[in-house]
């Protein structure tokens, strides 16, 4: 508790002094977008043209592109190509 104490103490002394940083939202970090698909995928699943017309109505997603979705649909499912064995 004492550190919640802390952080709240920090937060009102920032708003008092106008030094709180200023952190830009991220603009389509896929990790958290794997992560979110797979979530979804393993409980009752989800339509990908339903899911993608939904993220992009969120700040982070808004200009995630048709392929990009792809590519992250298919990395989710597969690995992609980052996770097939090497040919030698």
């Amino acid at each position: 508790m004492r550190g919640q104490e802390l952080e709240i103490t920090a937060f009102r002394q920032g708003l008092e002094t106008g030094t709180i940083e200023c952190r830009p939202p991220r603009q389509c970090p896929y990790d958290v977008l794997v992560q979110h698909l797979v979530t979804l995928a393993c409980g009752d699943g989800f339509a990908p043209e339903t899911t993608l017309q939904t993220l992009r109505q969120t700040i982070a997603y808004a200009d995630l592109s048709d392929a990009d979705f792809q590519w992250v649909l298919d990395f989710s499912l597969a690995g992609g190509a980052t996770l097939c064995p090497a040919v030698e």
